[in-house]
């Protein structure tokens, strides 16, 4: 695999976390898709994702940032 820094060895990384999170190795995860919308994820597992984002590359993910994001991608509806 590359450099950490690689886009293509980042995006591998987060597959590898999110498979890792939803417990199933083999499935396909298309990065334009809404991980909470399209593959399940709840708030505790974007929680874990961002953890494990920290933990991997050394930064800090902010609730705020965090909330944000999710915030200009989805409805309030489906945040809650």
């Amino acid at each position: 695999m590359g450099s950490l820094a690689d886009p293509a060895t980042i995006e591998a990384r987060l597959i590898t976390i999110i498979r890792e999170i939803l417990q199933d190795e083999t499935i396909e995860i298309d990065p334009e898709k809404s991980l909470m919308a399209d593959y399940g994820l709840d708030s505790l597992d974007l929680l874990d994702f961002s953890f494990n984002i920290e933990e991997l590359f050394g930064v800090q993910i902010g609730a705020d940032e965090l909330r944000g994001r999710a915030n200009s991608r989805m409805s309030k509806a489906e945040m809650y």
